[in-house]
């Protein structure tokens, strides 16, 4: 289990090297134009890239026992973000979802991905002798996920709110396989 946390690390640490690479590539001339430095936005994103070292760092050495007991708290807290989102975020483009903080705004259907998957994954290991049971294992994942993926759609956000049903639907299978290939050897 280590050896693949290594793995997953590298690999992140490795898409932060290549996602700066492409900003320097892709940013330098605008940079120039507008902002008279060709590392103007390189030296912003890095600095975001800089913080979510940080945080991936901090998380990762968090048990996940932890996750799993307040997983569910925070999945319902994200819900009524995203219900505020739909009346207080700013329309852009027709499109209300980014909610502003003062020092930085954020997305609440990306935090909203990833603890709808954290909490799908507990929800599967938690009910794996019952995944034969349609109504007690898979019927509360997909009012999650139906929840979750209908308040981004109306933001509206369809593209993340698809890509969240994708997923899940992929998902829910394949740990499906998983477990039943754990428990009959």
């Amino acid at each position: 289990m280590k050896k693949l946390a290594i793995t997953i690390f590298f690999d992140a640490f490795a898409l932060m090297l290549l996602g700066l690479i492409i900003v320097m590539s892709a940013s330098s001339t605008y940079s120039v134009i507008r902002f008279d430095s060709v590392f103007h936005l390189f030296n912003s994103h890095l600095f975001k890239v800089g913080i979510a070292f940080f945080f991936m760092i901090l998380f990762s050495m968090i048990p996940y026992e932890i996750y799993k007991n307040y997983c569910k708290a925070a999945l319902v807290a994200i819900t009524f973000v995203l219900i505020l989102t739909l009346f207080i975020a700013p329309s852009i483009k027709g499109a209300g979802r980014w909610i502003d903080i003062g020092f930085f705004s954020f997305q609440p259907a990306d935090i909203a991905k990833l603890l709808l998957l954290i909490h799908l994954a507990f929800m599967l290991d938690d009910k794996q002798d019952k995944l034969d049971d349609l109504h007690h294992a898979f019927i509360p994942m997909f009012i999650w996920v139906i929840v979750i993926s209908s308040l981004i759609i109306l933001q509206p956000n369809i593209s993340t709110g698809a890509l969240l049903v994708l997923i899940s639907l992929t998902v829910l299978p394949v740990a499906c396989l998983l477990i039943s290939r754990r428990q009959n050897p």
